[in-house]
């Protein structure tokens, strides 16, 4: 899958490795690739406080906002996440909704 050309970032999360799973990790883990994919993209630090106080806001000031600020792409591209937790599901499925 690495070497899927539309794959725009890949977390895999296990139960070996606690920190996997924690949704800081993941959104952190997730924004470096996008970052080393597309040059332009700017992220802003997140602050493990920031984040575990504000989840919503912090997702769409961390990942949201500046995907939208990259030209529309001609072929579209995904982001994979393995194994993650119920729990962080609707938080992620915030990146779709807002991106439609």
């Amino acid at each position: 899958l690495e070497n899927e050309p539309q794959l725009a970032a890949i977390h895999y999360c296990t139960k070996i490795d606690p920190e996997s799973l924690e949704t800081g990790t993941i959104l952190r883990n997730i924004a470096w690739q996008l970052v080393n994919r597309f040059p332009n993209l700017v992220i802003p630090k997140l602050a493990s406080v920031t984040f575990l106080a504000h989840q919503n806001s912090a997702l769409h000031h961390f990942l949201i906002k500046p995907l939208q600020s990259l030209p529309i792409p001609k072929v579209l591209s995904f982001i994979l996440i393995d194994g993650i937790q119920k729990e962080i599901i609707p938080l992620i499925n915030q990146v779709k909704t807002r991106k439609n």
